[in-house]
């Protein structure tokens, strides 16, 4: 009987240490916790200056002067309150090209913004272009497929925040056109966001519209349907993959497919 007992007694002792040193060890491996996460920078409103290049359907040439946004209010334009903008062609929209480092905008980041405010009435039309720096480096296949160097954003480039803030300044209220709207829209709406601001523009896709004016394609790729209309804007930041080039094939695009499927230019 007496071996019995002792026996409980050295088991119910060896579980209570066990028991012991365990709590000790979650105890002693417990997550420190974070410390607060300090609130996203605002973005600033920095002085802009805009390229002026002389529209034509068949090419582009940039003309050698800038201005600064106030030139704008010489001809005041009044957004209409809503546009459908697959069905009717407003007198001044922004065309809009990001480069990315990847395809999900909660993943990767903006490294180059382009943008051109058209205005059907005006001879001469503002171009918007800058590199953005990432908090990443530049993956190499994306600098294989854009051309854009981790060097360039170094050297030319903006932190994000004043990029989005001088895009947003040149945008206005007016309409977005962006070629894969979605795409560019969501790499938009997630990085201004991260700073406060808000994007209200209403906005269309040339790419819908493409499909819609030519259906015969083998693709709907901005290279092909480009090519198709024999335009082709040039090389350097005019090529394929860079904001501007890319801007300036979607303007072509999207005045050509709106005039094959009889849209009204308002």
């Amino acid at each position: 009987m007496s071996i019995v007992i002792a026996f409980l007694i050295i088991v119910c002792g060896i579980f209570l240490m066990r028991s012991l040193w365990g709590s000790r060890r979650r105890e002693k491996h417990k997550p420190t916790p974070r410390p607060p996460q300090p609130p996203p920078p605002t973005a600033q409103t920095y002085p802009l200056t805009r390229q002026v290049f002389t529209v034509k359907l068949t090419g582009a040439a940039i003309a050698s002067k800038t201005a600064t946004a106030a030139a704008l209010q010489e001809a005041p334009y009044i957004v209409p309150a809503k546009l459908n903008l697959h069905k009717e062609v407003p007198r001044q929209y922004v065309v809009f090209d990001l480069e990315t480092t990847g395809l999900t905008a909660a993943r990767h980041e903006i490294i180059e913004i382009g943008a051109i405010l058209v205005d059907r009435e005006a001879s001469t039309n503002w171009i918007f272009q800058t590199l953005v720096v990432p908090t990443k480096r530049i993956p190499s296949r994306i600098t294989q497929i854009t051309g854009i160097t981790q060097g360039m954003v170094n050297r030319g480039g903006l932190p994000l925040d004043h990029a989005i803030s001088k895009f947003l300044t040149f945008t206005g209220d007016l309409p977005l056109i962006a070629y894969n709207a979605s795409y560019d829209m969501g790499f938009l709406g997630v990085a201004s966001e991260r700073f406060g601001l808000l994007v209200r523009n209403q906005y269309g896709c040339a790419l819908k519209m493409a499909r819609r004016a030519f259906p015969a394609l083998e693709n709907h790729r901005l290279d092909t349907v480009s090519d198709a209309l024999n335009f082709r804007p040039g090389d350097g930041d005019e090529g394929t993959h860079r904001a501007v080039g890319d801007c300036r094939r979607t303007v072509h695009i999207y005045q050509a497919a709106a005039k094959t499927l009889g849209l009204p230019f308002l």
